[in-house]
């Protein structure tokens, strides 16, 4: 009974069917698919010219890669931003009502309802839409990541500055961390996590680095027993509650010495933000302004809502914190 009505709440809970993105891809090699490929080379022309042929698969492109699209115009990154989500506004829109796609995007069997089914089409098509951003950006990473850089310098540049002086002399008690939720197994692995996100091209996968980051912290907050393990609804950016992954929670239990949890009480963002600021501080990870600049610019707005927004607003937090620390920010009792 308990298992079929867990099987019951996870059917209902995911209304479409997800196909991967090798999937996608061959369906773009599709002949009949040669409408939205002309679009998509069009568009990678139009930022990085001929390397928009020498980064992408031959096979997909159906004309002579020596000659540029027609109507070409090379803008550069000039409003990337919102050429980007334009673009992928266009094709999620045409991609969920093309022949191809929909039998790879179908509805369940079992979602039944007007409200019911075009939620699951909006979810279609948020994963298509997820997709074509992440195709582009895989080949205009490295001219979008030059411009975020280059605009972040010195806010990064002093950003390192400070975390080095801080990593110096801070102790966790001066940040008001209980000593009970005091663990160097975890925060390295959190900081790792963090790490990531500069060997990351696309914004989903930067913002998924942050997301996993927090994610380690919460999920030891709970393990410390102070407070429990974290849960979450989707719209955690509001609540000031996380959710945790089977990963990580394998992760932490084992790091934590695999104790668990006693009840459903969620941990709150005043026990998260003094750890993840420490985190930050200890894993000294470059470019962390042009990493949330470059997820800002370049990530569906859409893809910033719930746990993945709560992070990135708790990063930017964090490092606003560091940035303006001064004697009355830490504790006196340190």
């Amino acid at each position: 009974s308990s298992s079929s009505s867990s099987s019951s709440s996870s059917s209902s809970s995911s209304s479409s069917k997800s196909a991967s993105f090798q999937t996608w891809i061959d369906l773009l090699a599709h002949p009949t698919a040669v409408s939205i490929r002309d679009t998509l080379r069009h568009f990678l022309w139009s930022v990085i010219g001929a390397e928009a042929d020498r980064k992408t698969e031959h096979s997909l492109w159906t004309c002579d890669p020596k000659h540029p699209p027609d109507d070409y115009a090379h803008r550069g990154c000039k409003d990337l931003g919102m050429r980007l989500d334009g673009v992928c506004e266009a094709l999620a829109d045409h991609m969920a009502q093309h022949e191809l796609w929909r039998p790879a995007y179908t509805l369940e069997s079992d979602v039944t309802g007007h409200v019911a089914a075009e939620r699951a089409r909006n979810e279609i098509r948020s994963e298509l839409r997820a997709k074509t951003e992440a195709f582009l950006m895989e080949r205009l990473h490295g001219d979008a990541w030059k411009l975020c850089v280059r605009l972040c310098r010195d806010q990064d540049n002093a950003l390192n500055v400070m975390t080095h002086a801080l990593a110096s002399f801070l102790s966790p008690a001066c940040l008001e961390i209980p000593t009970e939720m005091h663990n160097e197994i975890v925060w390295e692995l959190a900081g790792q996590e963090l790490a990531e996100i500069n060997r990351r091209k696309t914004p989903a996968d930067k913002v998924g680095c942050i997301l996993s980051s927090a994610t380690v912290i919460f999920r030891a907050l709970g393990l410390a027993g102070t407070r429990t393990t974290p849960s979450v609804s989707d719209d955690a950016s509001s609540s000031g509650h996380f959710v945790d992954d089977d990963e990580n929670d394998a992760a932490c239990s084992r790091s934590c010495g695999g104790r668990g949890t006693s009840s459903k009480v969620g941990t709150s963002a005043d026990d998260f933000l003094p750890v993840f600021i420490w985190i930050v501080i200890q894993a000294r990870v470059p470019n962390l302004h042009a990493n949330c600049d470059y997820i800002e610019r370049f990530h569906c707005p859409a893809g910033l809502r719930g746990r993945a927004g709560y992070a990135l607003v708790n990063l930017r937090s964090a490092v606003s914190f560091i940035e303006n620390i001064d004697g009355a920010s830490i504790s006196s009792d340190a």
